[in-house]
């Protein structure tokens, strides 16, 4: 998943599918999203995940803690 942010809406992010994968390019989709808008410049986001069996609360739970993680060093490598 290719994501990045109009020049103008800082909220808006454009998402192109590169692969698709069956149930994880929504996944993929919503945290590539999150990242570029968060990190303001274009992110690359690949899964191949299964989420067959967990609920909706588990799976954005995961999302939370892997977008958490993800910046947490991403914020690091900054400083």
């Amino acid at each position: 998943m290719y994501v990045e942010r109009k020049l103008r809406h800082d909220s808006t992010a454009i998402s192109t599918p590169l692969i698709t994968s069956g149930s994880s390019i929504d996944y993929a989709t919503r945290m590539a999203k999150i990242l570029a808008r968060r990190m303001r410049q274009p992110v690359y986001v690949g899964c191949s995940m299964n989420f067959a069996g967990t609920t909706a609360e588990e799976e954005m739970e995961g999302l939370t803690v892997a977008v958490t993680e993800i910046m947490r060093q991403w914020n690091e490598k900054k400083s």
